[in-house]
């Protein structure tokens, strides 16, 4: 969850203001099926700055969010009943989703690397496509090395199958130089890339973006126009403005100092009053840190039962067990850090681990 608070609403607003003031009769007619047009040019410059990722405005679709993005992905590029490779863990909406979409989903357990396609094709050796978070795994935060990601790829292009790459939050990154997305890499046309802007934004704006390969950019535009699915407009030209106007750049640059100070702060607090009873790689994190449970206290207390104790205190955590499809052989929490003040998250880690050692005791 990103700090609402801290965006900047009267920026946001004014570029509203701006459109509604400046409307055409191009926003009230017939609107490209993949999006407005200038916000899918004002991506292709963000994401070719950000993400090293160049690309052409053509080929980019404006969606409403992931479960959008996942539904044009099935449609474009698969077929019923086609055999998908997620990661485990992983998130478990976009699991049901895709098996909701009429696709089988085989599961593959990452290692300490993240995905390796050649584990998952032991398990599915007859997949079309895989669905990774390469950037920053979720929910456990590894970046997939550059040799996984060239394997992947050299997969996808033997196989005839597709790789949706997830960039949920590939523009936060506090320490080293974050790897280009995986697209930059793909000279076969078998990356599919997702992006969100509700993520770095708020959640509320309902926007993201994919970038298609050429070849399926007219499958793309046919369904959509049959089916009628497509992003609310009124949003689109000021996203649009916004990322012109450097407004959304200023913001993605002061968030990152923000969130990396927060990081700091939970990692200092977990060091100094839990350091018997997890493990933390921070990192490896954006916006939430896994803490993974020691081995002393996984033998005492589960982390389903630990996320419920916590959440009577009001403490908001998850489980990360909950986020495995299969059996779970890590326990930990996912603690989000990113819409609280310090003052705040260092008194929820002194609560949380109160809570943790009165249960074990």
């Amino acid at each position: 969850m990103p700090d609402v608070e801290a965006f900047p609403h009267k920026v946001w607003a004014r570029q509203l203001d701006a459109t509604a003031t400046s409307a055409t009769s191009g926003m009230y007619g017939h609107v490209d099926p993949l999006g407005w047009w200038s916000l899918r040019g004002a991506i292709a410059s963000h994401l070719a700055i950000w993400r090293h990722l160049p690309c052409s405005a053509s080929h980019i679709v404006i969606t409403s969010g992931l479960g959008e993005a996942l539904g044009l992905f099935a449609a474009i590029a698969l077929r019923g009943g086609d055999n998908v490779f997620v990661e485990d863990p992983g998130h478990h909406v976009l699991r049901s989703t895709l098996r909701q979409l009429g696709m089988r989903v085989t599961v593959s357990r990452v290692d300490q690397e993240g995905f390796d396609i050649t584990r998952a094709v032991r398990n599915g050796a007859d997949a079309k496509a895989a669905v990774v978070t390469p950037s920053r795994h979720f929910p456990l935060g590894m970046t997939l090395p550059l040799s996984r990601r060239l394997s992947l790829l050299s997969w996808a292009s033997t196989s005839d199958s597709y790789i949706l790459e997830d960039d949920f939050d590939g523009e936060f990154r506090y320490q080293g130089t974050p790897l280009p997305a995986m697209m930059s890499l793909d000279s076969t046309g078998c990356v599919i890339y997702v992006g969100s802007f509700s993520k770095v934004m708020f959640p509320g704006l309902r926007l993201g973006y994919m970038v298609l390969p050429p070849d399926l950019v007219a499958s793309a535009r046919g369904y959509i126009e049959a089916s009628g699915t497509r992003a609310a407009l009124v949003s689109q030209p000021a996203m649009a403005r916004f990322i012109e106007s450097g407004g959304f750049a200023t913001h993605l640059r002061k968030m990152r100092r923000l969130y990396a100070a927060r990081q700091a702060c939970l990692c200092t607090a977990l060091t100094e009053h839990a350091s018997d009873l997890f493990h933390v790689y921070p990192e490896q994190a954006c916006m939430h840190i896994t803490a993974c449970f020691t081995a002393a206290l996984q033998e005492k207390l589960s982390d389903d039962r630990a996320a419920q104790l916590a959440s009577a205190r009001g403490i908001d955590v998850k489980a990360l067990s909950t986020y495995f499809d299969q059996d779970a052989d890590l326990q930990g929490l996912i603690l989000g850090y990113a819409a609280f003040k310090e003052d705040t998250i260092r008194q929820s880690v002194r609560t949380l681990v109160a809570v943790l050692r009165n249960a074990i005791s």
